[in-house]
């Protein structure tokens, strides 16, 4: 199968070879948008050509269905979509695997949509940068070794990086666009324990949800990218929610269960999940320092502290 459609897209790279100017496509912007006008225009005509090829029209006396007529004008707006998509750099592999991975995006949208949450459902929830994923040590690399910089501050005092590296904020802005663009968040590395306390978690009857504030809303890409990096480094959770306001999945996918405490590195999302009442077990970070422990925000400085607070909740 893997075969197949890698033969689909030699022979389209072929045809759009042809009549495509490869290097005036990459070094000449109007040529490259009108090129990549073209192309959805003609997806667009061919869409227009299949809902005509199975008279859809109620007022149409002739309901003859020609299925096969159908069938090849789904093979035109493939060969239009694999043009594009070969355009824009992309080849066999990097379909098929953005694919599997939308495919799984929407498994999990399923999940949100028909998961019963009861009280008693017990659950745990994890934010994924600071707290699973390294995403400092990882981005900070990003920073010294590709961008050039170098730190003018040392301690790291909020969750932003501008001050530490002496730059705006628009610039620090452009740097993280250019990191997530280039597939930055696809080989953050895992923090040393924290996959072997989630799974002791789910080994004791709680669900895992991990919420994060990833704007896949802005970056496509960052759903494959994440959903790469879960697979790639064996994540154990049952359901993955995007949102800036993580109280507002709270309140609206997973009450009424009853949650156990949620693990939050930023002291943004630490205060505002704790107003609603939930337990909120803040990483201890350079950049948290200002948050104080109060009835539902506990500091805690290891992984196995999670594990602590589980049992002692339960008694």
């Amino acid at each position: 199968m893997d075969d197949m459609l890698s033969k689909m897209f030699e022979i389209q790279s072929k045809h759009n070879d042809m009549w495509q100017d490869k290097n005036k496509f990459e070094t000449d912007v109007n040529y490259r948008l009108l090129t990549m006008k073209d192309f959805v225009l003609g997806i667009t005509k061919q869409n227009t050509s299949l809902l005509e090829s199975f008279n859809w029209s109620n007022h149409t006396l002739d309901r003859i269905e020609d299925k096969h007529n159908s069938k090849i004008q789904m093979i035109d707006i493939a060969k239009y979509l694999f043009g594009f998509f070969i355009m824009l750099g992309g080849d066999a592999k990097e379909f098929f695997e953005i694919f599997e991975s939308k495919s799984t995006e929407l498994d999990n949208r399923w999940k949100q949509i028909f998961t019963n949450m009861t009280e008693k459902t017990s659950v745990v929830i994890f934010d994924i940068d600071g707290i699973i994923a390294d995403y400092t040590t990882h981005y900070e690399r990003f920073l010294e070794e590709t961008v050039g910089l170098t730190k003018v501050d040392h301690k790291r005092k909020s969750y932003s990086f501008y001050q530490t590296y002496g730059i705006s904020r628009q610039e620090e802005e452009q740097f993280n666009i250019d990191f997530t663009i280039s597939g930055g968040f696809r080989d953050i590395p895992v923090f040393d324990d924290v996959i072997k306390v989630m799974r002791q978690i789910k080994v004791s009857g709680h669900k895992i949800i991990l919420v994060t504030a990833r704007p896949n809303w802005h970056f496509k890409r960052l759903s494959s990218d994440t959903q790469y990096w879960l697979d790639k480094n064996g994540i154990p959770y049952d359901m993955l929610f995007w949102n800036k306001d993580k109280s507002d999945v709270i309140i609206n996918y997973i009450f009424p269960a009853k949650i156990q405490c949620m693990i939050e590195d930023r002291d943004k999302h630490c205060i505002e999940v704790s107003h609603i009442g939930v337990d909120v077990l803040l990483m201890d970070k350079t950049y948290n320092k200002d948050v104080k422990d109060t009835e539902h925000i506990k500091r805690i400085y290891s992984y196995k502290d999670i594990i602590d607070f589980i049992n002692k909740k339960g008694k």
